[in-house]
């Protein structure tokens, strides 16, 4: 038997493919998690705005919308209260808030 120092050719190309291989799946790992934070700040600030419009909202007290009735249940008794129902709407975001009258 001969002995061998060193790789062949072969093996140090199917080493260099194997890392090759595991080097693409970990950068579309990293690429595809870079992207789901970026849509996620990008929803972040879109309700930030919008509570912004909210906060706005119930600092002008001017919704311009009805007074409505809302019965909240609190243990055995229903509490009923008035106020202004806000939807905002901003792209995909919508939210709705409950101002109740002072």
């Amino acid at each position: 038997m001969k002995n061998r120092e060193g790789l062949t050719l072969v093996e140090l190309i199917i080493t260099i493919a194997i890392v090759g291989i595991i080097a693409a799946l970990v950068f579309m790992v990293f690429d595809t998690a870079l992207r789901n934070i970026k849509n996620s700040r990008e929803r972040i600030e879109a309700v930030f705005r919008v509570q912004g419009e909210i906060n706005e909202i119930i600092q002008n007290n001017n919704t311009g919308e009805d007074i409505i009735e809302v019965t909240i249940p609190i243990v055995d008794i229903n509490k009923k209260v008035k106020g202004r129902k806000v939807d905002i709407e901003e792209g995909k975001i919508k939210i709705s808030t409950f101002i109740p009258n002072n």
